[in-house]
Formats: structure tokens, C-alpha cells, sequence
């Protein structure tokens, strides 16, 4: 890529259309071979991982790109609709108040960069709604998503996961 604001901007359209597409293993080879300097132990970053802080600020700038306002108040650009009906159902069964999307906007914790599904701050309950992209192909909750314990230290509060699979098709299957 050149200097020009021109191949810089082509650059960009190309990196959004690309975003969240996985590669084949020959366009990976292809990619390795055009650029010999950074694949591998040649790049800069090999074998290396970014530190919790610098994760912490990464998480916090990537949330302020995906902010819009409406009439002055700051909303965030997704949710998930099923994880409200669930919050909103159980609302009703417990008496409970769930802070979510549609009911006063997800929780923010600012000071660790995340914004919580639900919480019932009365009674100090986070609640992690964790769709079927949370998790590696055995099933696994992926590392990233593993942010129980730094939430649970910073707020000292408890802690509910709903699988969001195995909760549609087994638990409530109207959603």
C-alpha cells in the first residue's frame, strides 16, 4: 500500500468488505508468499500477545467506534433482541429489574471497557448472554470471551451464563 490518501481509502473498502471472512488455506499461502518480509516469525508481533492493559484499551477505543447518539444519548449499535425477551421473562418470574439493551441500555463498565447483557444491580447479578460465536468448534467458551472473573473482581457480584443454543432449543423455545 502507498502513501495516497487514494490507495489508503481503497485499502479501507477492501478491509470492511473483508471483515469476518475467513480465509482458505491457499489464499493464506498466497498471502505468505506475496509478503515473505511479515509472515511468520518475521513479523514483528510472532509469538507475542498483547498485554491485559493494552487488550483493556484496544476494547475500550473499538466500543467508542461503534457508538452512534440519538437525541443526545449514546447508543450502542447491536444486541442481542433474544437475550432481552429472556431478561424481560425473567423480570417478570422474579420481580427483578435487568438493566439491558431495551430496558435503559446495556450496563457500562467503563473502567474495564465492556458493556454487560443484563444486570440486575439491586441485587448485584451480571448476566452473559453467550451466542454460538463465543465458542471454539469442541464447544469451548473462547478465551476472549472468558471475562467472568475480571468482572466478578471488579464489581464483586455473581455471575449467570446462559448458552444461548442449548437455552433456545431446550429451555424456551419461543424465542
Amino acid at each position: 500500500m502507498t502513501g495516497s490518501i487514494k490507495s489508503k481509502e481503497r485499502y479501507l473498502k477492501i478491509s470492511k468488505a473483508n471483515k469476518g471472512k475467513k480465509c482458505t488455506n491457499e489464499t493464506k499461502k498466497k498471502m505468505k508468499e506475496n509478503h515473505p518480509d511479515v509472515s511468520g516469525e518475521k513479523n514483528t508481533f510472532f509469538g507475542k500477545n498483547h498485554t491485559d492493559e493494552t487488550k483493556r484499551i484496544m476494547r475500550i477505543k473499538s466500543l467508542k467506534r461503534r457508538e452512534i447518539t440519538l437525541n443526545g444519548k449514546k447508543l450502542r449499535t447491536f444486541f442481542n433482541k433474544k437475550a432481552c425477551d429472556y431478561f424481560d421473562k425473567l423480570m417478570k418470574e422474579n420481580n427483578i429489574n435487568i438493566q439491558h439493551a431495551l430496558n435503559g441500555g446495556e450496563y457500562y463498565l467503563k473502567e474495564l471497557g465492556y458493556f454487560l447483557d443484563g444486570y440486575d444491580i439491586k441485587n448485584n447479578i451480571v448476566y452473559e448472554w453467550d451466542e454460538y460465536q463465543h465458542f471454539d468448534k469442541n464447544g469451548e467458551l473462547k478465551e476472549k470471551d472468558v471475562i467472568q472473573k475480571e468482572i466478578i473482581d471488579y464489581l464483586g457480584c455473581k455471575f449467570v451464563r446462559f448458552k444461548q443454543t442449548d437455552f433456545i432449543l431446550k429451555t424456551y423455545p419461543n424465542l
